[in-house]
């Protein structure tokens, strides 16, 4: 079977887990920070560290080793956290390593649908395959990644943590980290 490239160009952002490169349409990312204390939350989903301050916004943070069943990594000063929305809430998913923004040509991306035999079913996380100096590149659906049940359960658990500078609460310095970080390249 002859597989069919994605027709539309696409910018996007990679990034490295263990070995494989991963990659996310660049619409989805709202920006990239290295890594800030995370609070954790008791008795939610293994793939939430917890929450961080962004802006007076408590964002969740998802290990994106743990999403994909990889083995733990340690954390590093500069490990990432790229920040995207997927069904309208901000959410962190902490990777090895930002790799690049790269411009995809018309083309330069597979369907999955298009490589994959038709009995192994849909795999909606992924929107497609492409190829980077030699390197296989598995580009990521955003909103596939974390069903809209799982997504609202760890929002619902933020959601009953009481507001930094609510009335006896610490402000949110003093209860979250934040710091400011830099735009991603649109």
């Amino acid at each position: 079977m002859e597989s069919e490239p994605h027709p539309e160009e696409q910018t996007v952002v990679t990034f490295r887990l263990g070995g494989q490169m991963y990659a996310l349409p660049i619409e989805s990312i709202v920006r990239i920070i290295e890594i800030v204390p995370v609070t954790p939350l008791p008795q939610v989903d293994n793939v939430v560290k917890g929450v961080i301050n962004v802006h007076s916004t408590a964002v969740p943070v998802v290990d994106m080793r743990c999403l994909f069943d990889l083995p733990e990594a340690p954390v590093h000063l500069y490990t990432p956290i790229i920040l995207v929305r997927l069904h309208g809430v901000m959410v962190g998913l902490i990777v090895d390593e930002v790799v690049d923004v790269l411009h995809l040509a018309a083309g330069a991306v597979f369907r999955t649908s298009d490589i994959l035999p038709g009995e192994l079913g849909e795999v909606p996380i992924l929107q497609g395959v492409t190829y980077v100096q030699g390197e296989t590149v598995l580009l990521l659906n955003p909103p596939h990644l974390l069903k809209t049940e799982r997504l609202r359960d760890i929002t619902g658990s933020i959601a009953s943590c009481p507001e930094p500078g609510a009335a006896g609460v610490p402000g949110g310095s003093e209860l979250l980290s934040e710091i400011m970080v830099d735009e991603v390249e649109r």
